[in-house]
């Protein structure tokens, strides 16, 4: 464990997850946190970001469409579009100790579940006007599947063939 906190404490990669997880000790005893896609996206920075996919060439523009650039500390931090849930977020936090927000997001289990709940309803803002949800396609109508033909060598071309 020592030589993983000294390989953390001195790497160049993850500061973002280090800004929460600073101390490898802590994070190991900390059995209440639960990691999910938006969780995770939070906590590391990678994910649904358009400075992010910006870099990658997925998005022409790193901009949010408040105007700043779009990070994971804009959006979590600063962003006005998102100042009530922020707000909310905020009032449930562990008391500041000189800790960092990051540290304090994951201070006790409260804060954690409090983190998360914030985490999913700015992701899931983030979305609008094009729900995720929307996106997905609709299902097929079950009365196009009474015209649709057998695919050779399967089992619903032996029922097929049975009828």
């Amino acid at each position: 464990m020592d030589e993983w906190q000294r390989r953390w404490s001195s790497s160049a990669k993850g500061r973002h997850t280090f800004s929460a997880w600073p101390n490898v000790y802590v994070r190991r005893s900390q059995k209440y946190i639960v990691v999910d896609h938006y969780v995770a996206q939070f906590y590391t920075g990678h994910g649904d970001f358009a400075s992010k996919l910006h870099g990658f060439n997925l998005k022409s523009s790193a901009t949010c469409t408040c105007g700043g650039e779009e990070t994971v500390a804009h959006v979590f931090e600063a962003c006005p579009r998102y100042s009530e849930a922020r707000r909310q977020w905020l009032a449930v936090l562990a008391t500041p100790d000189g800790s960092t927000l990051w540290e304090q997001s994951t201070a006790d289990a409260r804060s954690f579940r409090a983190t998360s709940k914030y985490v999913h309803n700015v992701m899931l803002l983030k979305t609008w006007p094009e729900p995720k949800e929307a996106r997905i396609p609709p299902p097929l109508n079950p009365a196009h599947a009474a015209s649709a033909r057998p695919i050779p060598g399967t089992a619903s071309e032996a029922v097929a063939n049975s009828v």
